[in-house]
């Protein structure tokens, strides 16, 4: 790796995006658990996820406007707690009001301990590869979950996976700990101008952002059901999500190496093309084995493509907040 990063800083850029990510990259199993442990619907355990993903999304817009003003360690920490609040209670009940006030807590936890990792990433010099490197890793923690949860869901469906995501979250505090200790919302990054019409490029930057992740994320949400339409039991689902998600983590590692190499546009938009297409077909998957490749290039541009994202916004502008609301309006 290039990153030049002490060991345990890098580690705790890995925990604070992981807890960021989590929520999102393991909605299938979530609306899963509660469709089959609660008898949910598909639109309630929908609405469900997306009480949690948009409470992320806004806390991490709101911090990107400067609502918080905490070192990127206190941040995490915080974080971290309510998210494990959250969780436990989300396992320990069914009362669907209950349930969306618990998602609510675990979004805003998770949002702390995101916006931390990425106002950190954001300070560096090379946010681009880092980013890269770290949701490579990300990837395979992820990757390992995946194959895990299908083993785990028969002990209690809804309970065991939200109980299972409580314990990963407090083994992780130790690690989030090596976040820095100063605050680093009043840093800016030197030697880039702020160039004619910057807004108008933030703005478009953020619709083209938006229109990219809400083709990823309306797949990502039901590739689990997709698989299970295609015929495949959830055991089968759980390892060919883990395969892909390796793939994944090649994508980001791709993106680390080649960092800007060949600049900044011709990734992003050749990426985000490719990404489209990907997103269109794996949806008419009729085979396992159709599943299975579409949804390896699904993941693959969606790792490839984030690190760019990412390293854009944080160049867009000096400080740390564009490259923070840039995961917020990935993440709603």
């Amino acid at each position: 790796m290039r990153t030049g990063l002490p060991f345990l800083l890098f580690s705790a850029l890995i925990a604070g995006i992981f807890f960021g990510e989590l929520g999102a990259m393991m909605m299938p199993f979530q609306i899963g658990t509660l469709i089959d442990g609660l008898d949910y619907s598909e639109s309630r355990a929908g609405f469900v996820g997306t009480m949690e993903t948009m409470t992320l999304g806004i806390t991490m817009l709101a911090i990107s406007l400067g609502a918080v003003r905490l070192p990127p360690r206190t941040m995490a920490i915080i974080g971290a707690v309510m998210a494990t609040i959250g969780q436990l209670l989300t396992a320990l009940v069914d009362v669907f009001p209950v349930i969306l006030l618990a998602r609510f807590v675990v979004g805003f936890g998770s949002a702390f301990c995101q916006s931390a990792a990425v106002i950190t990433i954001a300070s560096l010099k090379n946010p681009d590869s880092t980013t890269g490197f770290v949701y490579a890793y990300v990837i395979l923690l992820l990757a390992l979950l995946v194959l895990l949860v299908p083993w785990v869901l028969p002990y209690g469906y809804h309970r065991a996976l939200f109980a299972l995501f409580a314990v990963l979250t407090v083994l992780a505090i130790p690690v989030i700990k090596r976040l820095p200790a100063e605050n680093l919302t009043t840093h800016e990054r030197v030697g880039i101008a702020r160039p004619k019409g910057f807004w108008l490029i933030v703005i478009l930057f953020f619709v083209g952002e938006a229109f990219l992740l809400i083709g990823f994320g309306s797949v990502w949400s039901f590739i689990e059901r997709i698989g299970v339409v295609v015929g495949l039991s959830p055991n089968a689902v759980g390892i060919a999500l883990s395969m892909g998600m390796l793939v994944s983590m090649a994508g980001s590692y791709s993106a680390g190496y080649l960092g800007v190499n060949w600049g900044r546009k011709l990734p992003l938009v050749l990426g985000a093309l490719i990404s489209a297409v990907a997103c269109g077909a794996v949806p008419l998957s009729t085979s396992f084995t159709s599943y299975l490749l579409l949804m390896f290039l699904f993941q693959f541009m969606l790792s490839f493509v984030l690190p760019y994202v990412v390293g854009t916004s944080a160049v867009l502008d000096r400080s740390w907040r564009v490259a923070t609301a840039a995961f917020a309006v990935q993440i709603m």
